[in-house]
Parts: structure tokens; C-alpha cells; sequence
């Protein structure tokens, strides 16, 4: 074999392989939009009827994606508008639930598309089995001025894939 040749099926070799990465990386991501807003998250997330996590009136829920116990879970409430009022008074409830909450982290933070989100990481522990359930939640509103929370969770094992998740979702909010 010639270096002609050799050089020839090198570089089809890495065409080929650089092809099958990106239609890889395309289909490892999905994208949710509900008219107001717009993130991706991981493909192996699929829709879920689990039901609705209970909040106060005027809370509905927008999705829930599952993945083997990792939970996305979405709401909005088009008649609150600030959401540092929203996370304190979810803190708060962590805090007086009886179920062990902790606060690990609350933060503002401006995602690459330029939202302004707040940031909260919690633990809770599981009444049904003592083990430690992981949140991360964020609030922000969207152009009409509608709150939403954003919920990732599963248990503290597997948070590696919980905060994979959450910054999927973080990176890729955008305002529609």
C-alpha cells in the first residue's frame, strides 16, 4: 500500500468517525418547548404521567420527564411573577416540612442566553426509605412575566446524573 492510499483511507476513516459523532451527539439531547419557553435535556428522558407535585393555587404543571428515577419536573404559575418570593417560600417549606430538608445552595446566576435564573440545591430525606433525595430547582420568568420552577431530583446516588441534567436545562433556557 502506497502513502497515497494509506492517507486516502485515513482520512475517510476520520470523516466517518467524526460523522457518526455528531449524529451521536444530536440524538443524545432532546428539546421541550411549551411556547414560552425552550431548553434541552437529555434523550434518555422520556415523558411521564407522575403526578403533579402539589403547590399552592395557580401552580400548573407543565411536564414531567423520566429517566430510570431522575425526574424532571415543570410548572409555571402565569399570576406570580417574582421568583426569589417563590424559592423562599419553597425553602422555607423544606425547612418546616418534617422531612429533613437542607439548603445547600441558593444562587442567581444569567445562563448563556442571557435569563437570569435563581438556583436552589436541596436535600430531602425519603420518609419511605431514610435515603436522601437531591433537588435542584430553578425560578425565573418567562417575557409575560409568568414564574416557572424547573425541578431536577432523584436520590443523592445519583447526582452525578441529576446535575448533568440540570445543566443540559440551564445552558439551553431561552425565552420564546
Amino acid at each position: 500500500m502506497n502513502i497515497q492510499t494509506l492517507i486516502l483511507l485515513i482520512l475517510i476513516l476520520c470523516v466517518v468517525g467524526i460523522s457518526g459523532c455528531t449524529s451521536l451527539n444530536t440524538q443524545s439531547q432532546k428539546s421541550f418547548s411549551d411556547g414560552s419557553i425552550t431548553f434541552n435535556y437529555p434523550g434518555s428522558f422520556q415523558n411521564s404521567t407522575l403526578p403533579e407535585i402539589i403547590m399552592p393555587e395557580g401552580w400548573i404543571k407543565v411536564a414531567t420527564l423520566t429517566d430510570e428515577g431522575t425526574i424532571i419536573y415543570v410548572q409555571k404559575n402565569e399570576r406570580t411573577g417574582n421568583p426569589e418570593e417563590i424559592q423562599q417560600a419553597i425553602e422555607n417549606s423544606i425547612i418546616n416540612s418534617g422531612f429533613k430538608g437542607e439548603i445547600l445552595s441558593r444562587t442567581k446566576e444569567t445562563n448563556p442566553n442571557g435569563i437570569e435564573i435563581s438556583k436552589g440545591i436541596y436535600t430531602i430525606i425519603d420518609p419511605n426509605n431514610n435515603e436522601t433525595l437531591k433537588y435542584i430547582h430553578f425560578y425565573f420568568k418567562d417575557k409575560k412575566s409568568a414564574a416557572y420552577i424547573i425541578r431536577v431530583y432523584d436520590y443523592e446516588s445519583n447526582y452525578n446524573k441529576v446535575s448533568d441534567a440540570a445543566n443540559t436545562i440551564f445552558n439551553s433556557l431561552n425565552l420564546n
